[in-house]
């Protein structure tokens, strides 16, 4: 089970959601929230919610033993595609990377001997190792 705030730093409890969804889709999630249930964009991929308030503990409890008690059924996620992402040019020195394991978007600086290929670049978000390919650009001056 995971319990995720919405409001978090790097990255928002939308976009670590929308993660989980994809790539644990069989974890239940309660999310906690100052934000009243109602008010919630739609769509959002939780299985409860619980809101901030002086009774978080309790409601947070009483949610927690309410989904166990009937969990949500769910398709094991598909496998991760570890196929190297397809790089693009920005037009201002950088490639753009897709890192399939946290499903963020960094990017990297062109250096002048990277040339065409498989390369490999650190996700600044989650740390794997992300593989690419970069076509060859010329720098206008």
């Amino acid at each position: 089970m995971i319990i995720s705030d919405l409001t978090m730093p790097r990255m928002t409890g939308f976009e670590f959601l929308d993660v989980v969804r994809k790539r644990f889709s069989h974890i239940p999630v309660i999310i906690i929230s100052g934000i009243a249930a109602d008010e919630l964009p739609e769509g959002v991929a939780a299985d409860a919610y619980c809101p901030k308030n002086e009774f978080i503990s309790e409601q947070l409890l009483q949610t927690m033993t309410d989904l166990t008690r009937k969990l949500p059924l769910r398709d094991a996620p598909p496998p991760i595609d570890n196929e190297p992402s397809q790089a693009r040019w920005d037009g201002n020195g950088h490639y753009i990377i897709h890192c399939q394991d946290c499903l963020r978007e960094f990017s990297v600086p062109r250096v002048f001997h990277m040339g065409q290929g498989e390369k490999g670049a650190i996700c600044v978000h989650c740390g794997k190792v992300v593989q690419f390919l970069a076509a060859e650009h010329s720098e206008s001056k």
